[in-house]
């Protein structure tokens, strides 16, 4: 299988696990390589947990780890790659 990536794609957000439990699951597919800011954060827009991936140009499989001791709720994964800034709520359960 080969996946063909528009140059001009941008920054999408595919086959996230929601809800989640105690990792956050996605693919993140870029037009362009680079560093990609990732950050979780709570319904007030506290910054949870954040980092820094550095990406290519296609479909890139990202795992956050380590969520078992936060509480069930809603919280927003923030995704950025130079100016272009995705948002998704994510739900915690148990």
């Amino acid at each position: 299988i080969i996946q063909l990536i528009d140059i001009n794609a941008g920054l999408k957000i595919e086959s996230l696990i929601n809800p989640f439990n105690s990792q956050i699951k996605f693919d993140l597919v870029s037009g362009h390589d680079g560093y990609a800011r990732i950050d979780v954060l709570d319904q007030y827009e506290r910054k949870l947990k954040s980092g820094s991936y550095n990406i290519y140009k296609g479909k890139n499989n990202i795992t956050i780890p380590n969520f078992d001791n936060l509480p069930s709720g809603v919280y927003i994964l923030r995704v950025g790659i130079g100016n272009s800034i995705l948002t998704r709520k994510i739900i915690k359960q148990r």
